[in-house]
């Protein structure tokens, strides 16, 4: 089936197994995380059972010691924040390796009594929507990685060239992606209909359960969906509280709490802005619910900037060890980055470009960025076939070679 394909984040998965008695897999509803832990766990279980979450609530200590094993899986545990303080009893006096594998789809640390249970007794990884690469069976990409490192332009272009079928073909996936986004729960589903269906009751279980765990609301499930809708108007730009107020009618300190809890249900991925302008944008972390969500004409390069963005992070979300943070770079100036990777190696930043013949009018923001950050270098993405090397530490790449 479409959906079992093979996921980056199960290499990674099993190493940290190796590492920690308790393993959390965190990401988005319907993004595949049951798939995942039954393919790796020796046993499953899930909270989702009415039985099963019965049990984990009155008895969570006797709840553990009767599911206690190598790679037992438990699913959507959020559900049951009473489970944690016995999880931390259990390996408090058994530090054995790959005891349990949690799934949540609300951010553990978002829950004071998960966090404060778990805080140095987990390793917590991320699954993100299918990537393309994922949907075609390729390998996780190390391009960015590569290039950041200093590998020359002239050996990156020979390795991710790619012929003209091939790039046909993900060039008629890339626009499939634009509107269906990388949910195995919708993704696959070509039925227009059913789809927006599918996605209108996702919606409706993030913001009416999922959400109000982690921010008590009297705000209508209407009004949620509202507020959606206007952040996917205004994707990677500078929040404007009081322009959402006006919009909305909800007030300042409360758009504030909901934008932290629609992070916290994985609905969207918070960025702070770098260059001189202190303020946050984001990125909804799956472009078909973003697309849904959106009421206004598509803007094609904003489009096509988050559909960079949600390819791009995989190779490092996915890379152990590699702590990376992601920032957009915006100056007073003008000058404007719209995502940044860094870590220990360096500064990454990329600019995604409709047409690469274009590159000469965002060349100022690229030589802003590399001044101000040092060991930096750029890459201009952009939707067709050919490298280029514009200066030594900027490139000009096609999305669908290097992804």
């Amino acid at each position: 089936m479409p959906h079992t394909r093979k996921r980056f984040l199960q290499e990674v998965l099993m190493k940290a197994t190796q590492l920690s008695p308790l393993v959390g897999v965190l990401g988005h509803r319907q993004v595949g995380k049951t798939t995942l832990l039954e393919q790796v766990s020796q046993t499953y279980f899930t909270l989702d059972q009415k039985t099963e979450l019965e049990e984990a609530r009155q008895d969570p200590s006797g709840y553990i010691k009767s599911r206690q094993g190598h790679l037992v899986a438990i699913d959507e545990c959020q559900t049951a924040p009473e489970l944690f303080p016995a999880l931390k009893d259990n390996v408090r006096i058994n530090r054995k390796p790959g005891q349990f594998i949690l799934s949540g789809s609300v951010r553990f640390t978002s829950r004071k009594a998960i966090q404060e249970s778990l805080t140095g007794r987990i390793i917590n990884l991320e699954l993100l929507p299918f990537t393309l690469a994922e949907l075609e069976g390729e390998n996780l990409s190390g391009f960015c990685e590569k290039w950041m490192k200093g590998i020359s332009f002239e050996s990156l272009e020979t390795q991710y060239q790619i012929d003209s079928k091939t790039f046909g073909r993900r060039e008629k996936l890339m626009h499939y992606y634009f509107n269906h986004g990388g949910l195995p729960g919708n993704c696959f589903i070509r039925d227009e209909k059913i789809r927006n269906l599918k996605i209108g009751e996702q919606l409706q279980t993030l913001l009416d359960r999922d959400l109000r765990m982690i921010q008590r609301t009297s705000l209508a499930l209407q009004d949620l969906l509202n507020l959606c809708s206007r952040l996917a108007e205004y994707q990677s730009q500078p929040i404007r509280y009081t322009q959402l107020q006006k919009e909305t009618g909800i007030s300042t300190p409360t758009l504030k709490k909901l934008i932290y809890a629609l992070e916290a249900v994985f609905i969207l991925r918070t960025l702070r802005i770098e260059g001189g302008r202190s303020n946050q944008t984001y990125f909804f972390e799956d472009q078909g619910e973003a697309q849904w969500l959106k009421t206004e004409t598509t803007d094609p390069q904003a489009q096509f900037t988050h559909f960079c963005y949600t390819h791009l992070r995989t190779q490092f979300a996915y890379t152990p060890g590699l702590y990376t943070k992601t920032f957009q770079y915006r100056t007073r100036g003008g000058a404007f980055v719209p995502f940044v990777f860094a870590n220990s190696t360096g500064h990454l930043g990329v600019i995604p470009l409709l047409d690469p013949a274009d590159w000469k009018s965002v060349l100022s923001s690229a030589n802003s960025f590399l001044k101000s950050y040092q060991n930096s270098r750029v890459i201009i993405t952009h939707p067709k076939q050919e490298f280029r090397l514009i200066q030594p530490r900027l490139l000009s790449a096609p999305i669908l070679a290097i992804l």
